[in-house]
């Protein structure tokens, strides 16, 4: 499970958000955080903070940024890709 800063009730903050697999929806996060004080989108980590991996994580990586740019037509600043497990 993914530890962070714990919060009342083991909510996580506002701006942390898990996403399990890269698709289309993580734009609307994206554009959320964009539109106000930012956040972290960790993918390949299901709603209750289990690790669940990402098949591919190198063209994992290539997606996301294409879909941010072709879709919200903004450019990345910066992508950490980290991997489980060593």
């Amino acid at each position: 499970m993914i530890q962070g800063k714990e919060r009342p009730c083991g909510e996580r903050p506002m701006t942390l958000e898990y996403k399990s697999e890269v698709n289309r929806g993580f734009l609307k996060t994206v554009s959320a955080f964009a539109n106000f004080n930012g956040g972290r989108i960790v993918f390949g980590v299901d709603d209750g903070g289990a690790v669940v991996g990402l098949d591919d994580p190198k063209q994992a990586c290539l997606d996301i940024e294409n879909r941010i740019r072709e879709t919200l037509r903004v450019r990345s600043h910066r992508w950490r890709s980290q991997g489980v497990g060593g």
